[in-house]
């Protein structure tokens, strides 16, 4: 009879640890913002992104190198500065992308709107493109 009562208790330990690993969820992977750049464009595979952390991914299509930064503004496409401004605080540091090459940076976005510029040379903006976080 002991060696039942070991058998079962064993069981009910091993029922209860499978519950417990059961009822932990997975961290979720963040959702993906893709951003595609070339020469003169800059186009996002959302146009509304949830708050929290956001996985954006710059991928350049075009020919030439490109600078991408993410900034939050006032109201939703605000046309940007001709050139960027010294002071102005980007959502993550400037993401440089060779011609044909992608990177990818996770970061955590607040609700409100937000543009993703191209900055050339001289930190002149060149395309951009406006999107919401909810």
């Amino acid at each position: 009879m002991l060696g039942r009562s070991h058998g079962v208790a064993f069981l009910l330990a091993l029922a209860v640890l499978a519950g417990a690993a059961a009822g932990r969820a997975p961290a979720a992977a963040p959702p993906t913002l893709r951003l595609d750049v070339a020469e003169q464009s800059v186009v996002p595979s959302l146009g509304l992104v949830d708050a929290g952390r956001v996985r954006v991914v710059v991928r350049n299509l075009g020919v030439e190198s490109h600078a991408l930064t993410l900034v939050r503004t006032r109201a939703f496409a605000v046309v940007p500065p001709v050139r960027i401004a010294a002071g102005l605080r980007s959502v993550v540091p400037v993401v440089r992308v060779a011609p044909r090459h992608s990177v990818a940076e996770t970061v955590v976005l607040r609700p409100g709107p937000y543009e993703a510029l191209d900055v050339g040379p001289g930190r002149v903006v060149g395309a951009w493109v406006a999107f919401s976080v909810r």
